[in-house]
């Protein structure tokens, strides 16, 4: 290619592919491939460079090499690359989730699959362009999709993803299957400009979509969205990372945070790496939430604290069940939560975590300046319709000055 076209890498061209098995991967889509190719630099009314390379039986057969004929032939140069789907492997097109995430939570869980199976009498022409238009939600290209012999119908615009509405690029990115509750999407930019993704933070099972090349090829989990990212690193094309600096990442975290009129506790502290300059209400102490600065002023008038990491869940030693825990669970005034989030969004922008243990003894020595240690069991920490709750705590005692 270097040799025939010397001047692409002067107009900035880069290839794609990465691993070299690209065609190769067309075999997982059916067995029968049909490659019609045509030279380029050949004139419309030659054709001697025009073949069909045919496999009928996957790779257990050697293909055969042909002229193709007037219904095969291509009408410019190019390459058209065929292959027809069998009923199993377009059902599993329709339904799959390209999401390990998600994949991950069926295995353990066995959720959500009844009802995703197709009507085999109706085909749903619209989820297939869906599926198309997921797989490829970035192309600065148009895509087309034409199912049999209806009228081809467009699913992808060059770079129409910088300006469809949120609701439309949010279910491109995820097919509609997910009820999304988002006011809009933020642009997430460099401080060039370049717009990098349009995204929103929305927690729980969700996630953006990562492309490179305009090719589906990550997820981001916490947000929903696209992002542009870097090429992969592994063969199954699920590990691109976005290409944003964090400095890109900072501004959109602060941008986020302050669209929110309110913003629970575990959601500030999952966005808090992103911006750990900013003063958070990550701290819980009954329905308050408390900064940093707010804290320290809160513990210059105690002489101890009874500290939680994490807000408590549902565990099977409580003696209520886990829906009447998860509906009217009261957190005691005088125990104080700090955040304990896995930092799955941080982690996947390889971003360091928050140690907020630290930053709590950092604002106790602020206010207390000395203070001893405790490690309590079976301590109140809250009550389920009058049904004491108990969990192991960390307590902080103040030394008295002389």
């Amino acid at each position: 290619m270097r040799n025939e076209l010397p001047g692409l890498a002067a107009k900035g061209f880069k290839a794609v592919g990465r691993f070299g098995i690209g065609f190769f991967s067309v075999f997982m889509l059916g067995r029968n491939v049909r490659v019609t190719t045509r030279r380029f630099s050949r004139t419309s009314s030659d054709d001697s460079d025009q073949w069909l390379l045919e496999f009928n039986d996957g790779l257990d057969a050697r293909p055969t090499l042909l002229r193709p004929n007037s219904t095969n032939a291509l009408l410019r140069a190019g390459t058209r690359v065929s292959v027809a789907i069998d009923q199993m492997t377009l059902e599993k097109l329709l339904f799959a989730d390209f999401d390990p995430i998600l994949q991950s939570y069926r295995v353990q869980f066995g959720a959500m699959t009844s009802h995703w199976k197709p009507d085999r009498k109706t085909k749903s022409t619209n989820e297939f362009r869906a599926v198309v238009a997921k797989l490829c939600p970035t192309l600065d290209v148009t895509v087309r999709v034409r199912v049999a012999t209806k009228t081809p119908v467009r699913v992808v615009a060059p770079n129409d993803w910088q300006r469809l509405k949120p609701l439309q690029l949010i279910q491109r990115a995820s097919v509609g299957r997910w009820s999304i509750n988002t006011e809009g999407l933020i642009d997430l930019r460099e401080t060039s400009g370049v717009l990098l993704g349009r995204i929103a933070y929305v927690g729980s099972f969700h996630h953006a979509v990562v492309t490179h090349g305009g090719i589906r090829c990550g997820v981001v989990p916490s947000l929903v969205g696209v992002l542009l990212g870097e090429n992969n690193s592994d063969l199954g094309r699920l590990n691109s990372r976005p290409m944003a600096s964090p400095e890109a990442w900072r501004r959109w975290a602060g941008k986020w945070i302050d669209s929110c009129f309110e913003s629970d506790a575990e959601a500030l502290a999952d966005l808090h790496p992103l911006c750990p300059e900013r003063d958070l209400a990550v701290y819980r102490i009954g329905a308050k939430q408390l900064g940093e600065a707010q804290l320290t002023k809160w513990l210059r008038t105690e002489e101890e604290v009874c500290v939680l990491a994490g807000f408590p869940s549902h565990e099977d030693y409580d003696d209520v069940s886990r829906d009447r825990f998860l509906d009217t669970f009261e957190l005691s005034n005088d125990i104080l939560v700090v955040p304990s989030s896995k930092g799955k969004l941080a982690k996947s922008l390889s971003l360091p975590l928050i140690d907020y243990t630290n930053r709590l003894e950092i604002a106790l020595r602020a206010s207390w300046k000395e203070f001893q240690e405790y490690d309590d069991d079976q301590v109140s920490v809250g009550d389920v319709g009058g049904i004491e709750i108990t969990r192991s705590v960390i307590r902080y005692v103040r030394v008295a000055q002389d």
